[in-house]
């Protein structure tokens, strides 16, 4: 009888005469969809990279380091997102009371950045502002942050779940300048584009945190690293799939916003 180990995810069979490869069903990929009719896109468990801070729970935890990524589903902890493919971004707005305290709720958020879930029009509120009532250079009450939903890349293909991603507070100048706006002038879907994605110290008024930086990668002569074209319409449908339900993950991260914004000294979901 074969003897069983639990792990968080699956029993592992320790008698390895009871374990096939799944080389051996290769005929039946076609019908990968057979018994799983009702399950769409929505149903999946997408993982969540995360750029840790010093206070981070996984750093605290011994899981990961400052200015590591760590994969919620994988557990594994990462300096660098060395081929990454970002399929498509959303962008969410929330505001919390001052001072901040963790157990407090939204005071108000919004799943695109452009409406509030009250129907208000986030450009036009007094608390998305760059200045105070006297005109004066201050910080927004209300953060804003960019979603990214992303493959890391593979040659054969074989690009697992997708992953979402938030880019927070400082990170954000940075991305626009090195990923938004090449994306924007060259003219092309986001997926076709292969990324690299790092961490860098850097210290505001006594804190040191860590901010991402996200580029497109390119080769020695300044052309574009791409995926490989055989991919481009299976990344373009699932891009058009995932991107259908971007209110649904930005609904999810300002529901779980409190804990980012307590770790972060800058913030984290703006």
């Amino acid at each position: 009888m074969a003897v069983k180990k639990e792990t968080e995810e699956i029993a592992v069979v320790e008698d390895a005469t009871l374990a096939f490869s799944l080389d051996d069903f290769a005929d039946l990929k076609s019908s990968a969809g057979l018994g799983m009719e009702i399950v769409d896109t929505s149903d999946i468990v997408m993982p969540k990279i995360k750029m840790c801070q010093s206070n981070s729970r996984e750093v605290m935890d011994g899981l990961a380091k400052p200015g590591q990524f760590y994969n919620s589903m994988t557990k594994e902890a990462k300096d660098t997102l060395d081929d990454v493919v970002i399929m498509c971004f959303g962008k969410s707005r929330i505001r919390f009371k001052q001072p901040f305290n963790r157990n407090d709720a939204p005071l108000c958020r919004s799943l695109d950045g452009i409406l509030s879930t009250e129907g208000e029009v986030c450009e036009n509120c007094q608390y998305c502002q760059w200045q105070d009532k006297d005109g004066n250079q201050a910080d927004p009450e209300c953060r804003m942050s960019y979603t990214l939903l992303g493959f890391e890349y593979k040659e054969d293909g074989d690009f697992g779940t997708p992953f979402r991603m938030l880019v927070t507070g400082s990170s954000i100048p940075e991305f626009k300048r090195t990923c938004l706006t090449p994306l924007k002038v060259a003219g092309y879907p986001p997926f076709i584009f292969r990324c690299q994605v790092t961490s860098k110290k850097t210290e505001k008024d006594g804190n040191i945190f860590f901010v991402e930086e996200i580029v497109l990668k390119k080769t020695e002569d300044g052309k574009f690293i791409t995926i490989n074209p055989k991919y481009k319409d299976m990344l373009k449908d699932l891009t058009e799939r995932w991107n259908s339900m971007m209110n649904k993950v930005n609904d999810f991260e300002t529901t779980h916003a409190a804990e980012e914004v307590a770790e972060n000294p800058e913030g984290a979901i703006f």
